[in-house]
């Protein structure tokens, strides 16, 4: 299901020290997993839409899903695009209907950041400051 797929920000870790090749492999992975994750979601809701015997409430369903992933997919891409064009170096954005986890490399932090990311998250979403977590590596 959509909120179990949405919620993989919950598996996201960091280390206490990190190479700057680490770093960048990290957010390259985890975009990677993210978005094999979405596509495994779109790939079984788009079977379900074509499927001629699909009963009408598993196709409505399915359009459902497909529309909030995509929904899910912009706004988190709009996040990360806002953040990259504050200055930050690189960014992974999850969402889910409650909740949102924003990764950033550690060296982009100072007094402000904190403010700046949860700002951009909440100009995007419906999400409220204190349901944004952000994690730094």
């Amino acid at each position: 299901p959509l909120t179990s797929i949405l919620a993989y920000s919950d598996y996201l870790t960091t280390r206490e020290e990190i190479t700057p090749d680490e770093q960048k492999n990290y957010f390259a992975n985890a975009r990677l997993n993210r978005d094999k994750i979405y596509d495994e979601t779109r790939a079984v809701a788009m079977e379900a839409l074509s499927m001629t015997d699909s009963d009408e409430d598993i196709k409505e369903s399915a359009l459902n899903q497909l529309s909030k992933l995509e929904e899910t997919l912009l706004n988190q891409n709009s996040v990360e695009n806002i953040l990259m064009a504050k200055g930050f170096t690189d960014c992974v954005c999850t969402l889910s209907d409650t909740a949102a986890t924003v990764i950033v490399p550690e060296i982009n932090m100072n007094d402000s950041s904190l403010l700046i990311i949860k700002d951009a998250v909440s100009n995007v979403c419906t999400i409220p400051f204190e349901n944004i977590s952000v994690v730094t590596v």
